[in-house]
């Protein structure tokens, strides 16, 4: 989330070096249905199924300077069980600056930025985040990004901005983004033209976002949610764009703390999600490959963790 997710411990006494840490056990099966168009006359049914079995180990070294300031780090060791070369053995994942005040909190460095429900970006980052206000309180708070993400390559990194405005009223949240981001090296011509065909699928070079999510707390274990979306992309080595737009509906039960033992959520959500709404989805929800369109996807997660 948009917010810390490690507890701070409070202390008198400065400096001082904290650390939290957590071992998981990851599992989980996802159907993915689609269509494909490889010939203008052709049409090909995709049919998927996925399986994830990952174990995880995060420790999350802080040092506190102050009660408002501190240097944060993530160390993360990830194994994953059905591909054994998607292996990431203990690295650094995060490196960053906080400081934090009433109705102020910046940070700088490489962190990562989960907005929302991750819909948009999941993804690890290199920037500047700047917050104003808080949601609850007031006008409610608004959000500044400016950064790039991480990959292995220019091809496999963006650039670009964000803002993102939160208010709540009641029981019910408000959070409203717009995202400008392009990749640093254009990415290369997705393959043959046909006539009547409007891409093969590389992805996009250049993509603006926007979107806007409700949430509503029908009891306090029931939460329901709908999120709307309206994204512009290009690729530029195919002179395509498109224009398009779509929601994500979510139902969730209980709520998660990792700070709480026993806790638990179970979540089920719809998706008809356009393609050039996608930066990095949580779930790794690819519909910029293969030519595929945007897609229409029934979830359900159960309780684990997020």
């Amino acid at each position: 989330m948009e917010e810390q997710e490690i507890p701070v411990t409070k202390k008198n006494t400065y400096p001082y070096v904290e650390i939290h840490g957590d071992y998981r056990w990851l599992w989980g099966r996802g159907q993915f249905r689609a269509d494909s168009r490889p010939m203008p006359d052709k049409v090909r049914r995709h049919d998927e199924r996925i399986y994830l079995a990952t174990r995880r180990l995060r420790l999350f070294p802080f040092v506190h300077f102050d009660e408002q300031t501190s240097l944060r780090t993530q160390l993360e060791d990830l194994r994953n069980d059905k591909e054994t070369d998607a292996n990431h053995h203990l690295y650094l994942g995060r490196l960053y600056v906080q400081h934090e005040q009433d109705r102020l909190k910046v940070e700088a460095g490489r962190f990562n930025y989960y907005l929302l429900d991750g819909n948009v970006i999941d993804k690890k980052v290199d920037g500047l985040r700047l917050r104003l206000g808080e949601r609850t309180t007031g006008p409610g708070s608004l959000t500044f990004f400016a950064g790039r993400t991480t990959g292995t390559d220019d091809r496999h990194r963006q650039q670009g901005w964000s803002l993102l405005y939160s208010s709540q009223y009641g029981r019910l949240k408000s959070d409203a983004a717009y995202l400008d981001f392009h990749r640093i090296q254009s990415l290369p011509p997705s393959g043959p033209r046909f006539v009547g065909q409007s891409r093969a699928g590389t992805g996009f070079d250049w993509q603006r976002i926007a979107e806007w999510r409700l949430m509503y707390e029908l009891t306090p274990k029931f939460t329901a949610s709908l999120d709307l979306l309206h994204a512009w992309g290009r690729h530029d080595a195919d002179g395509y764009d498109t224009t398009d737009s779509g929601f994500v509906a979510a139902l969730t039960y209980g709520h998660l703390d990792e700070q709480q033992k026993g806790s638990y959520e179970a979540w089920i959500r719809y998706y008809d999600q356009p393609s050039a709404s996608i930066l990095y989805h949580t779930m790794d929800g690819d519909t910029t490959s293969c030519g595929l369109q945007p897609q229409r996807t029934l979830t359900a997660f159960s309780p684990c963790c997020p």
